[in-house]
């Protein structure tokens, strides 16, 4: 699992907003999932999917 800002250090060159809209449309096509813990501030964790692992 990686966090959004995790992503962000590994591709400096990508703004958050790229890199948001990307994981949105990853997420849409199945390719990855996206899970909200209820903490303040909110954590929210990407992983692959059995449809996106190579």
């Amino acid at each position: 699992m990686q966090r959004p800002s995790e992503l962000q250090r590994r591709m400096p060159e990508a703004t958050r907003r790229v890199l948001s809209l990307q994981l949105k449309e990853l997420e849409e096509h199945g390719l990855i999932t996206r899970k909200i813990y209820p903490v303040i501030p909110p954590k929210v964790e990407y992983s692959l999917t059995e449809f996106g692992k190579p």
